[in-house]
């Protein structure tokens, strides 16, 4: 059976036509008034970066319940913030070790170079979506894999246009100098 026939029995079955339905436009029916609700809560609790739990909790220092609902807040627009032309940052919370460190995530916009910059400690990466090829070493790093850099390094990248902005997770101890501008740790977002 295809995976459309599959779909549309599901969707029959949750609209009241029971197995073997066919949603084809000739008997419309009407969905009980909390399926919709139920449909949008089961979309907000999908865990598509599960996979990632454990190793976001590490790396802030949190819980892996706490990490569940960063993850989760990923795809709510408002916790993104457009602080460079090609990039945006959804500050998040961390473990107290870490209350001195830039802890986030990044979004760059595919095939556009994210700037030069400077650590000024050392910065642990785990991308989490897309690729990014660093512009000094020409490593290529995709989802689930991590680098480091040691304080004093500098390096620009350029996130990889394979129709998906690259997102990745930093936790960069101090901060970043951007030419004579320093960046260091911000608020997480209310999520």
């Amino acid at each position: 059976m295809s995976e459309d026939k599959d779909l549309q029995e599901e969707l029959a079955a949750l609209l009241g036509g029971g197995q073997g339905a066919v949603l084809d436009g000739t008997a419309p029916r009407v969905a009980p008034a909390s399926l919709k609700g139920r449909l949008l809560a089961s979309l907000k609790s999908t865990r598509r970066f599960a996979h990632f739990e454990d190793r976001v909790a590490a790396m802030l220092q949190i819980p892996v319940e706490r990490a569940q609902v960063v993850l989760r807040a990923f795809d709510d627009p408002g916790v993104w913030v457009r602080e460079l032309p090609m990039a945006e940052f959804f500050w998040v919370e961390r473990g107290s070790a870490l209350k001195d460190a830039v802890c986030g995530f990044v979004r760059v916009d595919r095939g556009t170079t994210f700037p030069e910059h400077e650590h000024l400690g050392r910065e642990r990466v785990l991308m989490i979506q897309g690729a990014m090829v660093d512009v000094v070493t020409g490593e290529r790093f995709g989802p689930g894999d991590v680098s480091e850099r040691e304080a004093g390094s500098s390096h620009a990248y350029v996130a990889e246009d394979g129709g998906v902005d690259m997102v990745h997770l930093v936790v960069a101890d101090v901060g970043y100098r951007f030419g004579d501008v320093i960046a260091g740790p911000r608020e997480p977002a209310a999520y």
